[in-house]
């Protein structure tokens, strides 16, 4: 946030401006100076720290990553009989103004389960390009909570992919999405 001063400081308004700084201190990340989550709170922030030591078994850091992962992570994976599974415990750099997750990293998070589970089908990873991702919102995640993806691969064809995935918080089913993919042939 930014303070432009249009006037000098009085000694009265030294003291409005260190009491506007205190409470300024109370709702900005002391690291980012960026706002916290509203319900951001000393018992949030234990829940938190205690789910973080808490990833469900199997769970491993992804495999490949990129700048953009790096920042919006850390994103998990297992590998299943079922495919790959992704898993993101919401923290506070993932939630918008009203405390859930931001529908844009949901859409990310199926991006990368669709495409992953799509493109790593056979012995060597197949190279391709997101052509089209469909996003259903059905439910909401909140801070804290462990989010899960399951895909299912529709089908891999010559020139096309297709696949659908679904994230769950606890057993509640919160978003459905699926996928097209262009196989890139060399």
């Amino acid at each position: 946030m930014n303070v432009h001063l249009i006037a000098p400081l009085t000694f009265v308004d030294v003291a409005l401006y260190r009491q506007l700084m205190d409470k300024l201190a109370e709702v900005l990340d002391p690291f980012t100076g960026n706002l916290r989550c509203a319900d951001e709170d000393p018992v949030v922030n234990a829940n938190r720290d205690n789910a973080m030591n808490g990833i469900p078994e199997g769970f491993e850091p992804i495999f490949r990553s990129s700048p953009y992962l790096d920042l919006m992570g850390p994103i998990f994976s297992k590998n299943t009989e079922e495919g790959l599974k992704i898993g993101l415990l919401a923290e506070q750099k993932h939630c918008n103004a009203r405390n859930s997750v931001h529908g844009g990293v949901l859409s990310s998070l199926a991006d990368i389960a669709l495409g992953y589970n799509a493109a790593y089908q056979g012995d060597k990873p197949t190279p391709m390009v997101t052509a089209n991702l469909t996003i259903d919102f059905a439910g909401s995640a909140k801070l804290g909570d462990w989010i899960e993806i399951s895909t299912d691969i529709q089908k891999i064809g010559k020139s096309m992919a297709f696949a659908n995935c679904y994230f769950t918080v606890s057993t509640k089913r919160i978003v459905r999405a699926s996928g097209v993919f262009a196989i890139i042939n060399k």
